[in-house]
């Protein structure tokens, strides 16, 4: 059995290879192999620019990126010397992984997402908020989407505790926060009172406010 598992191991890699090697006999034929760094970047830009405007979730780009990453050696050299295009984090430990290194410090742009239980009147975070907290001085740019869960939907989102409750983001340039529509529309604003961002100059809120949010004053596109 182990020398079966050998045989279809070495016969996968090697089908993996000659895949490799195709694509990059196709890569020169379609011109993109003689392409200069700059250029492949704004290829790479639109492929991503396309990925967020056919209403995907940030989510998606992050792992359109590692896709591009893993074509070949020169898309991958490419791709991990623009810290840019690995700054998108959202619902995923794998994500938060594999791209804020790859970010080398550029501020991120967190998507988050806040379960709301209209029997128990509860709200749930995403688990990742436990593994995104960490890095809250390099958020640049917070979207958060508050959503309908059903009372027996809620233990699939547990938080370990966390809350957005106290912010300590200097960097935080731009808030949206999206509110799903519900049946009954609850009170949905949310205490920013112990935040900390004063580089904050927009916020876009529709049917949920920041309420308290120290700084306002500052905010020049709201």
């Amino acid at each position: 059995r182990l020398r079966h598992l050998s045989i279809v191991s070495s016969r996968f890699a090697d089908a993996m290879k000659g895949t490799y090697e195709a694509f990059g006999d196709v890569s020169y034929k379609a011109g993109l192999a003689l392409l200069p760094d700059e250029v492949l970047i704004m290829v790479f830009e639109l492929v991503l620019a396309d990925v967020e405007d056919a209403d995907k979730p940030v989510s998606r780009l992050w792992k359109y990126a590692v896709k591009l990453s893993h074509v070949d050696q020169r898309f991958r050299s490419v791709m991990l010397e623009c810290p840019h295009f690995w700054t998108n984090m959202d619902s995923c430990g794998d994500m938060v992984k594999e791209c804020f290194p790859r970010a080398k410090g550029l501020p991120l742009k967190v998507h988050l997402n806040i379960f709301y239980c209209e029997d128990s009147e509860e709200r749930y975070f995403d688990p990742v908020l436990s593994e995104l907290l960490p890095l809250v001085k390099h958020w640049g740019q917070l979207d958060i989407v508050i959503r309908h869960i059903e009372e027996d939907e809620r233990n699939f989102k547990n938080t370990s505790g966390e809350t957005l409750r106290q912010l300590d983001a200097p960097l935080l340039n731009r808030l949206n926060i999206h509110v799903e529509l519900f049946h009954d529309p609850p009170n949905l604003n949310l205490d920013c009172s112990q935040w900390n961002c004063p580089d904050l100059r927009t916020v876009i809120a529709f049917e949920s406010f920041p309420l308290y949010l120290p700084g306002l004053s500052n905010v020049f596109d709201l």
